[in-house]
């Protein structure tokens, strides 16, 4: 009978699994802390100027960014001041604008079409012959709908 008898498996040390949960949570609070999530990130150098009214964006629209100002002082090559724009991500001319328009109308669904807002940042010290310039490229795109991006002057939030 002796040849008939099981034999006990080998035990294995039971790994405790209590602190699993504590090192998935750090990961997690790591990752949420070191990633940004802003959308676009300006290339250029603008200061926009302060206002005393506000109001923010509510509701979810599709948006595109432009922002008119000087040239950061490491993309010019002899220290010269160069007023530039930026759309998006992309840096380019006043030419630019309306063509730049149209490929984000064709990305942008029909629906959400008449809620499509372009928001404008200028450097404050940008002439208004400039601002009538870029609004006149947003008429020929047909983007009729901006807004002007400010700092509130109570304090200090960039809307």
């Amino acid at each position: 009978m002796e040849k008939f008898r099981k034999r006990r498996a080998s035990t294995t040390a039971n790994f405790s699994t209590a602190s699993l949960p504590d090192i998935v949570f750090m990961l997690l609070f790591f990752f949420m802390v070191s990633t940004s999530m802003t959308g676009v990130s300006s290339k250029l150098k603008v200061q926009v100027p302060f206002s005393t009214q506000n109001n923010k964006l509510d509701k979810k629209v599709p948006v595109s960014y432009i922002y008119v100002g000087n040239a950061r002082k490491d993309s010019v090559s002899n220290n010269t001041q160069k007023i530039m724009v930026q759309m998006n991500e992309h840096v380019g001319s006043m030419v630019d604008i309306e063509g730049f328009l149209k490929d984000e109308r064709s990305f942008i669904d029909p629906d959400d079409l008449p809620e499509w807002t372009v928001i404008l940042s200028f450097d404050k010290d940008i002439k208004m012959s400039l601002v009538n310039e870029v609004k006149r490229e947003l008429r020929k795109a047909n983007a009729l709908k901006i807004i002007y991006s400010t700092e509130n002057k109570k304090n200090g939030q960039k809307l």
